[in-house]
């Protein structure tokens, strides 16, 4: 991110949080020597830059192109969904 700094001009609002999160993000605040809503705030802007960057992505596709099935891109990258599948199957078993 850029150090983007928070708006004196903020607006008060209420965020129900999990308290280990809310925990967490306060550690980190007082640590850095921040606070809870600076940090949310730098979070919540890079949220939006990444869904603008991602839609703007989305947006420039080529109105013609057809979506790609899951199957077709393993296909195209050169895997075998089979394989795939019984690697992920016993690797479930062996965690069970």
């Amino acid at each position: 991110m850029d150090n983007t700094t928070v708006n004196n001009a903020s607006e008060r609002t209420t965020v129900y949080l999990d308290p280990r999160v809310k925990r967490g993000v306060q550690y980190y605040a007082l640590r850095d020597d921040s606070s809870l809503s600076k940090i949310i705030n730098e979070k919540l802007i890079e949220y939006l830059e990444d869904e603008s960057d991602r839609i703007a992505a989305l947006d420039s596709l080529d109105d013609t192109t057809e979506p790609m099935s899951f199957s077709q891109a393993v296909k195209e990258l050169g895997f075998d969904i089979h394989d795939i599948r019984d690697k992920a199957q016993a690797e479930l078993r062996k965690a069970a």
